[in-house]
């Protein structure tokens, strides 16, 4: 599965890879402009034996290069599969077939789209701040909103003036949750309906609370450096918690595989999801979110409180 961000140099390249893959008998499957959530997605539900992503996420506007996963969309990392693409690479191995492979077009986003829309119920009016890029994620969830009572406010790439607004300063809207994210890479900022930022740990909590009704008993990973404060929490409400070491992608991927884990948190506090393969999948963290303000009826802050 071959995929894209919108830099201008993400096309030149691209048709570079593609052309590679072909010439060494692939069978690529071009999904176009993706998000990284919606590429590992795409790469997991065309069952494929990997994809690259053409981006430079994480870097400069100037930056581009290659994103690789294995079967599944899995990360790849030091000790985790990285090592041996690498040594693959520079062992000059010659042309695995004499044949050339082919190459054909998937829309991945309308796919990816549809798994989304089971998680956003709406039963009442939502006001949400959205401070993000142009780019594929924010045109999904605009999308994925536009036929709910659940109204997305744009609001400019953060600025000083943007962090303001997503403060709390800025009072001409009541927002009930105020969101911000500036790339692929970063995390996602979540403030409540008084512009405060919430903790990423409570944040989990709070969507472990609601996956775990949904799911009772079902494991869930933490990351050592919060499992002490998290461990207890999550037995309360109702979840077997489950401890692992590393700090990479590939290890909270891995974690949530070995267990089948509904969730789980990593080291830098991002909260995954288990669904159908592990995924830290922003659009779908935040469709939880929005779900659960939805059926509480209660302001953010005060479910956030509630795991106090």
């Amino acid at each position: 599965v071959v995929g894209h961000d919108t830099r201008p140099a993400a096309r030149d390249l691209l048709a570079g890879v593609l052309s590679a893959l072909v010439r060494s008998g692939c069978r690529a499957v071009e999904i176009g402009p993706v998000s990284d959530d919606c590429f590992r997605f795409a790469v997991h539900h065309l069952e494929a034996d990997a994809g690259i992503r053409v981006t430079g996420d994480g870097h400069p506007s100037w930056w581009i290069g290659l994103d690789a996963v294995a079967a599944g969309g899995r990360p790849l990392s030091r000790g985790a599969g990285l090592d041996t693409w690498e040594s693959a690479a520079g062992s000059q191995l010659p042309r695995p077939t004499r044949h050339a492979g082919s190459r054909r077009s998937f829309q991945a986003t309308e796919v990816y789209q549809a798994t989304l829309k089971r998680h956003l119920l709406a039963s009442r009016p939502l006001n949400i701040s959205l401070a993000a890029p142009e780019g594929p994620e924010r045109d999904s969830l605009s999308q994925l909103l536009k036929p709910l009572p659940w109204t997305l406010h744009h609001v400019d790439a953060l600025t000083n003036d943007d962090s303001r607004r997503i403060s709390g300063q800025d009072r001409s809207v009541a927002y009930d949750v105020r969101l911000s994210w500036s790339n692929d890479r970063d995390g996602t900022l979540y403030c409540d309906e008084t512009g405060t930022p919430i903790d990423p740990t409570a944040l989990f909590l709070l969507l472990a609370r609601g996956i775990l009704f949904d799911h009772p008993g079902q494991p869930v990973v933490l990351a050592q450096r919060h499992a002490d404060r998290l461990t207890s929490a999550i037995r309360q409400l109702g979840g077997r918690p489950r401890t692992f070491p590393g700090t990479s992608r590939a290890d909270t991927w891995q974690a949530l595989k070995d267990h089948d884990a509904v969730m789980g948190i990593d080291d830098n506090g991002n909260t995954w999801c288990g669904e159908s393969a592990p995924t830290q999948d922003r659009l779908l963290i935040v469709a939880h979110v929005l779900r659960m303000l939805d059926h509480h009826h209660r302001p953010l802050s005060q479910l956030i409180a509630r795991n106090d």
